[in-house]
């Protein structure tokens, strides 16, 4: 069986007998028919009677639109045998959708999406479905080497992103990864609020200490928070830029200051069919006044002044974002796809020289902070002569005081 998916063709939808036909017999399912994790979404029987025209595809795009699901059932697998074929919905592999009776595209007529879709269940991917991004912190003990830390902070704002690697996090692991995507399936902002439980994956010491280099010591969360969900079959968004959730008005001119991160966090595997977050590398020092950014602005005569990096990452990675940086959900091919967004944002600017004395803490600390110039980025393949004026500035202004210290 082929095991590249890279481009799903989109076909009617098959009738249910026959995708259960291909569940039934398909190898790498049959390990699943008495498990627990292979569901049956169903309606009931009056509502299955009713199921075509105009009235079915209104009840349909009301429940993809809302997530209301009240009148739907899941059922096992197993009990396949207890409900009339018209009452079935959905044929599930845990939150994945083998197929969807309203779906204009069958993940099924594609045998090398739905093996994708088992190793993704049995953590069995290919090594090369999730590349390691180069500015990726992989362990804790990086965090704590503080010349390290100036590497990661220079080239997040070179690039305008850092990745955070689950192996990274001390006190989170797959169990709590898990339990944030079964918890946030059903929630679409707030989450703070509606799961509370979310916030420990940010008190992590690893989390803590990025976000203290990145904003100080005084960083606050904004309340506003997100779950963003792509849904098999959706295509490509456009580039764009996130509104500020506390005022800020966006200015025109390059940013000469770091003040507001983006945290995308992934808790599940997400691979390239998937429709990862994209990301333009520089374009942070792009001043566009508006969300929207037409692809013409993204690219020069050769289509290399700003690369594209696609986010594929592992379950429980954290990507830290510059605000400021264009960027888009890709079109997805596979199964859902859920992201939770958060905002931080600096409460106190960084202490200039002469503002107040130097404990003798902050005089360690600013032993270890070396100029702009000095710090080898991890990835040196970028527009030197436009980023390195614009970085070196904001790193200048976020160590101005422990700077003055040593020189």
């Amino acid at each position: 069986m082929n095991t590249t998916s890279s481009s799903s063709s989109y076909r009617p939808a098959m009738k249910v007998a026959d995708a259960l036909s291909i569940v039934l017999n398909n190898i790498d399912l049959i390990p699943f028919h008495r498990s627990p994790l292979m569901k049956l979404e169903i309606e009931p029987p009056n509502s299955a009677d009713a199921s075509s025209g105009k009235k079915k595809k209104q009840q349909q795009q009301q429940h993809s639109e809302d997530g209301s699901s009240s009148r739907l059932q899941m059922i096992p697998f197993s009990d396949r045998n207890k409900v009339i074929k018209s009452q079935i919905v959905r044929i599930m592999l845990d939150t994945h959708t083998l197929w969807e009776r309203s779906a204009q595209n069958d993940v099924l007529s594609n045998a090398a999406s739905l093996q994708l879709i088992t190793q993704l269940q049995t953590k069995q991917l290919p090594p090369n479905a999730l590349p390691l991004h180069p500015n990726t912190i992989t362990t804790a003990e990086q965090v704590d080497d503080p010349y390290e830390m100036n590497r990661f902070v220079k080239q997040f704002l070179i690039d305008g992103y850092l990745v955070i690697d689950p192996a990274a996090l001390k006190t989170c692991g797959p169990m709590f990864h898990r339990e944030m995507l079964e918890l946030g399936l059903s929630v679409r902002n707030h989450l703070t609020t509606k799961i509370p439980q979310i916030l420990h994956v940010f008190s992590d010491s690893t989390v803590k200490k990025v976000l203290t280099r990145l904003l100080g010591s005084d960083y606050e969360t904004l309340p506003t928070t997100h779950m963003h969900l792509s849904e098999r079959g959706r295509l490509d968004q456009h580039w764009h830029k996130d509104d500020f959730q506390d005022g800020y008005i966006r200015p025109v001119e390059p940013p000469t200051t770091l003040n507001h991160v983006m945290a995308m966090y992934y808790p599940q595997d997400t691979i390239l069919e998937m429709g990862p977050t994209a990301i333009r590398r520089g374009t942070h020092f792009e001043g566009y006044s508006n969300d929207y950014v037409p692809d013409r602005y993204l690219f020069d005569q050769n289509q290399t002044k700003y690369r594209e990096v696609s986010l594929t990452c592992r379950a429980g990675t954290i990507v830290m974002l510059h605000f400021e940086i264009v960027h888009r959900r890709m079109k997805n091919t596979l199964t859902n796809r859920f992201m939770m967004k958060f905002q931080f944002r600096r409460r106190q600017q960084p202490p200039t020289p002469g503002s107040r004395g130097l404990s003798n803490k902050m005089k360690a600390i600013a032993s270890t902070i070396q100029p702009y110039d000095e710090v080898n980025p991890i990835d040196d393949n970028y527009d030197h002569q436009f980023i390195d004026p614009l970085a070196r500035k904001i790193w200048n202004w976020m160590h101005g005081l422990l700077l003055s210290v040593i020189e």
